[in-house]
């Protein structure tokens, strides 16, 4: 039987497994190195400890940000006492209780329940809190310097502004959502209106 070119590229393709947030972050309403590190977390290929020790450098392991713990990618992004601050505000601001069991539990926050405008800002909040926490421990880790937790809230503020407003996604009318966007001092974009033809009879 002669096989077609798309047969052979099928068959030595790789069956990568298939995840919804790949879209979420892969957008022009945030900068590509963000969503780059988003990725890279997402899929284990940071220089954490943990994720150095499945390759065989095996280190004395300890969390940069609270000192308390082993570092772990969910320990360091979820758990620790530095990004709990960050992730308790977060969710006051949306009216939500967080209850993170996996790392993929993080883009549930991005339903269809809020219009594009609003699941725009929603994930470059998302975005924005792993680069802040993995900005600040490397700053700690390698600089010696350390970053307030408030500091980082600031910074994501900023950000989510700057994509809220630029965003050409646009909202429709939800109290909830007109809400949110009016706390994150974002000019909320209407859709356009639909076109009235005058009809004489």
């Amino acid at each position: 039987m002669v096989s077609s070119l798309k047969d052979d590229c099928n068959f030595k393709k790789p069956n990568f497994p298939k995840v919804s947030w790949v879209k979420l972050i892969w957008s022009p309403d945030y900068p590509p190195s963000k969503s780059l590190m988003v990725w890279r977390l997402m899929f284990g290929k940071l220089p954490i400890d943990d994720n150095l020790a499945s390759r065989g450098c095996h280190l004395p392991s300890v969390c940069s940000l609270c000192h308390s713990n082993s570092e772990t990618s969910f320990h360091l992004f979820f758990e620790c006492c530095y990004v709990m601050h960050t992730w308790s505000w977060f969710a006051s601001i949306i009216n939500k209780t967080f209850n993170f069991q996996s790392m993929q539990d993080v883009w549930d926050i991005c339903n269809n329940s809020w219009n594009p405008q609003c699941k725009t800002i929603l994930t470059t909040t998302i975005i924005n809190i792993f680069n802040g926490v993995w900005f600040a421990r490397n700053q700690l880790r390698f600089q010696n310097k350390k970053i307030p937790w408030k500091t980082s809230i600031a910074t994501i503020l900023s950000q989510m502004a700057l994509s809220g407003n630029l965003s050409k996604n646009k909202a429709y009318a939800n109290i909830s959502n007109f809400m949110l966007l009016r706390k994150f001092n974002v000019t909320l974009h209407p859709p356009k209106s639909p076109q009235v033809n005058e009809v004489i009879w």
